[in-house]
């Protein structure tokens, strides 16, 4: 059985801030809402904002894996289940979407379509679990470094997979030319950061964070007022420096990681309780599941049509169809979650998925 765990308000605000920031995102994606599909079209001052929107948003994925070291950093087991977890929802959600669609008639039922709903193809899902899996190792490796090997290991890790990616693709993009074998990710390029070697090192740092507030280390003394500041302005920054180098936003881009820290080092910062908070940050990975299931109700805002008005008009139709999409997508979740119940209690009796896997310091 999946563990009860306590939430922070702050972190799980957070959270729902960072799957609102995901919208953002989709909204301006090719595939899901297009706001940014044909961009020659568009009115020039929407442009800016929807390139603004997004680099404010860029951070989010970045800082789920943050969020994770940060939480995580201690344990020395091996949870098969919540890693498989991650996956069997992604699935199952998927599966429930595409028969609510089908109920719905916006796509036709096919047994091809319906077996393939089964085949986790979210390189999130898959990135998740996998850092799930390995984090007790990463966390011995943590633990037995001093505090000053512990800094510089975070610094070379930001050095080899943050700052040295980011020269290389703008190397790529002033130079219009791709330098295969230049990365130290893969020899086709840095993926735009989605790559194992990324979503590590946020955990990492996530995990470095957590060593430094125990440590009572001076990263916490600022003021967070500080820290929202600087992500501001780091933002603005991804914003301009965008127009020269298409590679800024990405994931693996120094400033979008600089930008997560200082996103979760504001709201690490806050103190507070919320019962309402917890109660709808449980649904952002069922948010995340569904919201690219339902194609079909993104199309009900005419955002191809309405991003060319004007730009106040533009701007109210990003925030009313992210958050409908938002609350549509909870809705479906506790509705989800429902039906999820008597086949996680089957799931609970199978002993090799609840297996946990206790590591041995001292052998390592």
């Amino acid at each position: 059985m999946l563990e009860k765990k306590t939430r922070n308000s702050n972190i799980e605000l957070l959270r729902i801030i960072l799957i609102i920031f995901v919208l953002i995102e989709h909204y301006n994606n090719t595939d899901v809402g297009g706001g940014l599909a044909n961009t020659a079209e568009l009115p020039l001052l929407n442009y800016f904002l929807l390139e603004l929107l997004d680099s404010f948003a860029t951070c989010a994925v970045d800082c789920f894996f943050l969020i994770t070291g940060y939480f995580l950093y201690k344990i020395k087991t091996i949870n098969f289940r919540k890693a498989l977890h991650i996956i069997f929802v992604f699935c199952i959600y998927r599966f429930f979407s595409y028969i609510l669609n089908v109920t719905l008639g916006y796509t036709d039922f096919t047994v091809k379509h319906c077996i393939g709903t089964f085949i986790p193809n979210c390189y999130f899902a898959i990135m998740y679990s996998t850092i799930i899996i390995i984090a007790p190792f990463c966390n011995i490796i943590m633990e037995k470094l001093s505090d000053k090997s512990r800094t510089d290991f975070i610094v070379i890790l930001m050095c080899l997979f943050g700052l040295w990616p980011s020269i290389s693709d703008f190397m790529c993009s002033i130079t219009h030319i791709s330098y295969t074998g230049l990365s130290n990710v893969s020899a086709f390029g840095n993926e735009w950061g989605y790559n194992i070697a990324t979503f590590l090192m946020m955990y990492f740092i996530g995990s470095y964070i957590h060593f430094c507030r125990d440590n009572e280390s001076r990263i916490f003394f600022h003021k967070k007022e500080i820290d929202i500041l600087l992500y501001i302005l780091i933002s603005i920054f991804i914003f301009g420096f965008g127009f020269i180098n298409k590679h800024a936003s990405n994931y693996c881009s120094i400033f979008v990681i600089i930008q997560s820290i200082l996103v979760f080092l504001f709201f690490i910062k806050l103190e507070f309780s919320s019962k309402i908070v917890n109660f709808f940050a449980k649904s952002v990975w069922g948010v995340y599941c569904t919201h690219m299931n339902i194609i079909w109700f993104w199309k009900l805002f005419n955002i191809s049509d309405n991003i060319h008005r004007n730009l106040m008009f533009c701007l109210i139709n990003v925030f009313f169809t992210v958050f409908s999409v938002l609350f549509v997508c909870i809705l479906l979740d506790k509705f989800f979650a429902l039906l999820l119940v008597p086949i996680e209690k089957l799931i609970d009796r199978v002993k090799f998925i609840n297996r946990k896997l206790a590591l041995i310091q001292d052998s390592l």
